[in-house]
């Protein structure tokens, strides 16, 4: 999955959360923002995981832990694009 532009939006704030300290209060806010503007990737790529057998309700619910795993590691400063690292990372979480 590429880049999409619907989510360019959300780059800004992935910086800003990414360079906060851990304790900032600002982070809880910011990572909600992400997680809501990132959640129709995570429930994307639970709706590719459905016919295994899982309750889709239940393939979200892992695919955002992932995405909010992505959301709390991905370093911007190491260059590459969110989804590349994101969309990895919430498969691996679905397949666990």
């Amino acid at each position: 999955m590429t880049a999409d532009p619907q989510y360019a939006h959300l780059t800004p704030l992935l910086e800003q959360y990414a360079a906060l300290e851990d304790g900032d209060p600002r982070r809880e806010r910011l990572r909600e923002q992400l997680v809501t503007g990132y959640l129709p990737v995570a429930q994307h790529i639970a709706r590719r995981f459905n016919h295994r057998g899982e309750p889709l309700d239940g393939l979200v619910e892992v695919a955002t832990v992932g995405l909010i795993n992505a959301i709390d590691r991905f370093d911007p400063e190491k260059g590459g694009e969110f989804f590349s690292f994101a969309v990895p990372t919430i498969s691996g979480e679905v397949r666990r």
